[in-house]
């Protein structure tokens, strides 16, 4: 999966899909700029995938298959999958993560939500024209050569 990149003017709002932090943050000036001086700061950020939270949950199957089957067997299902080795209760986890992720992605029930990481804060220029220099402060800031403009 491509990084995708946002901007926000608020830090709580993110906008945007943009194939670069660059071209984030330039679109992030852009709309500060139609805010007519009242936005002081653009932040870029990277959109990560929020967790479906599918991991972690062989521990309470194996004790409700207990409880199920202590129900219907009494004694006689007491011990059933209870004391698994932790190995075990990972492997499990692990399986039932990907038949969870599984069945989210076929059936489109991924979580829609925006998470972000690796939040820049960039000062929005008192010009009204947004100087090429600006835009290569993210380029030196993370390394990278400045594409050709």
């Amino acid at each position: 999966m491509n990084p995708c990149f946002v901007h926000s003017l608020d830090r709580e709002t993110w906008t945007g899909n943009f194939a670069s932090r660059r071209d984030a943050l330039a679109a992030g000036l852009k709309a500060a700029r139609v805010q007519n001086d009242s936005v002081g700061s653009v932040y870029v950020a990277q959109q990560v995938q929020p967790s479906a939270h599918a991991f972690g949950h062989a521990q309470m199957l194996l004790a409700e298959m207990n409880r199920r089957a202590t129900e219907d067997l009494g004694t006689a299902a007491e011990g059933f999958v209870r004391n698994v080795p932790e190995k075990l209760v990972n492997e499990l986890n692990g399986e039932l993560e990907k038949v969870v992720l599984a069945w989210i992605d076929r059936h489109h029930l991924t979580l829609n939500a925006v998470e972000v990481e690796a939040i820049s804060e960039h000062p929005v220029p008192a010009t009204a024209n947004v100087r090429q220099d600006r835009l290569d402060e993210v380029d030196d800031a993370l390394g990278n050569e400045a594409p050709a403009v």
